[in-house]
């Protein structure tokens, strides 16, 4: 139950309790559950509270002229915060707690790392706390300073059974945020992925070529094989498919067998053949196939099955080997995809053995694009960051407002609440907010949460500062 809720059982009007009696509500609220730690950080970093006369537990003043930086690493929580505690400034450091006694349970008076604390913020319990060398750090408590608007919206989105939780105030939030949220999502999301390729890069000792063959071959497997796809991809050189880059027959032996599709009798000439031709290069090039039982059929339209995507893979490298020299130089990489062809045993079948009705097993628009927009643009991206060229960066992240935007489960999910995706920057934005944040409820780390959560409600600001003392902890 919301706070609000409870509230409602005794009054129908909360601004007419007294300040006593609704911090004593408020305290028996946060008490009747596990006040998280995550929300007081958020609380102080925005200086969600009641700022007006301040004081320590010790009845010193406290005014607060920059509340840090929060510290994602080990040591307090902000880092470099500026404090006025009585007539003196101090800069140094802020560690937070629910509980007063935290400081204690976590040792932190055994370790140097918090010497350099100037100010101890709890929710409640605030009490005598000493750093590693028995000085005093002064304690402030926030238990009834921060505003009920905010653990209200706070309890809304954690509670909300949706996958978005802040579905019920999408419709309240000025389209120019909307916009500057997709902006920094797609940013995150580019981070990752060019991280990705880089660790490529590096383990492929700065092979371009290699890395881009691992890469564009794990996303052949789309979501469901994807990690199939990139086993393979590991488990062969890939200088060896160059070797036979002009013969598809070969080629596809070599994948087909690498996958482990070749390892069983068929009644088929053409797979027969090429178990034959893999038995034969297996030996010459020492490789080994990895296990062939993982490969998921079982929900995907046929053309996306892994042994068209093998299959169109051989034909890609068969035509436009090497393939990073190829897709560097290309100004339509939709071309290059859209125009491979299979080898004719592919017209007529989706799996080994089982005939069906003739048909171009060609690559289509959707996965062109769906390959262009996690391959081809954070390679060029990072090849344009490798080589110090900005304007191939640039156009890297401008194509994504020329492809169309991926249409999933995410991407619909997000249209039915209001929010618009127009193009495949739109889309992987979208993408990036529901993997990393909302399937986490990482809400206050979200600029859409943390939005919600500052609400309108103005406190009076701190005293104006004269003549002050700095000290630097």
């Amino acid at each position: 139950m919301e706070f609000s809720s409870i509230m409602s059982l005794y009054t129908k009007d909360i601004d007419t309790l007294s300040l006593s009696l609704r911090v004593t509500f408020y305290n028996i609220f946060i008490n009747s559950r596990d006040m998280k730690e995550q929300l007081l950080h958020f609380v102080w970093q925005h200086r969600r509270f009641d700022q007006y006369e301040l004081l320590t537990q010790c009845g010193e003043k406290i005014s607060i002229i920059h509340p840090g930086f929060n510290n994602h690493h080990d040591g307090p929580d902000f880092l470099n915060a500026k404090i006025r505690i009585g007539s003196t400034i101090w800069n140094g450091h802020v560690e937070i707690h629910v509980d007063g006694i935290d400081w204690y349970r976590h040792r932190h008076h055994y370790d140097p790392n918090y010497a350099n604390v100037i100010l101890h913020v709890v929710y409640r319990n605030g009490q005598l706390t000493n750093n590693i060398g028995g000085h005093e750090i002064p304690t402030l408590e926030l238990g009834g300073l921060i505003p009920l608007t905010v653990i209200d919206k706070y309890e809304q989105l954690i509670v909300n059974s949706s996958v978005i939780a802040c579905s019920n105030h999408l419709q309240d939030i000025d389209e120019f945020i909307i916009r500057a949220w997709k902006e920094r999502l797609i940013a995150e999301r580019f981070e990752e992925k060019v991280i990705d390729f880089e660790q490529l890069i590096d383990s492929t000792k700065g092979n371009w070529e290699a890395a881009f063959f691992q890469l564009l071959t794990r996303h052949f497997g789309v979501h469901s094989n994807m990690e199939g796809f990139q086993v393979l991809s590991e488990s062969l050189d890939y200088r060896i498919l160059l070797k036979h880059h002009e013969d598809l027959f070969q080629l596809e032996a070599i994948l087909f067998g690498q996958a482990g599709m070749l390892d069983r009798n068929f009644n088929d000439i053409y797979p027969n053949e090429l178990k034959k031709e893999y038995q034969y290069l297996s030996k010459k090039y020492k490789l080994k196939s990895i296990y062939g039982g993982n490969w998921k059929f079982k929900g995907l339209r046929p053309v996306s099955f892994p042994t068209i995507r093998i299959a169109q893979l051989a034909a890609l490298i068969h035509r436009h080997a090497p393939l990073f020299a190829t897709f560097q130089d290309s100004d339509s990489p939709e071309t290059i995809l859209r125009n491979i062809i299979p080898s004719d045993y592919w017209m007529s079948h989706y799996t080994f053995d089982t005939e069906s009705r003739a048909i171009n097993k060609v690559v289509g628009k959707t996965f062109a694009n769906l390959i262009i927009i996690n391959v081809y643009i954070p390679m060029l991206f990072s090849y344009g960051k490798a080589m110090s060229i900005p304007d191939l960066s640039l156009y890297a992240i401008e194509l994504l407002a020329t492809i169309r935007p991926e249409v999933n489960r995410k991407t619909k999910l997000w249209k039915s609440l209001g929010v618009s995706c127009d193009d495949a920057g739109d889309s992987q934005a979208l993408i990036q907010a529901i993997n990393h944040y909302c399937i986490e409820r990482k809400c206050l780390d979200c600029p859409i949460g943390c939005h919600i959560l500052k609400g309108e409600d103005h406190f009076p600001p701190p005293e104006k500062l004269e003549e002050p003392t700095y000290i630097y902890n």
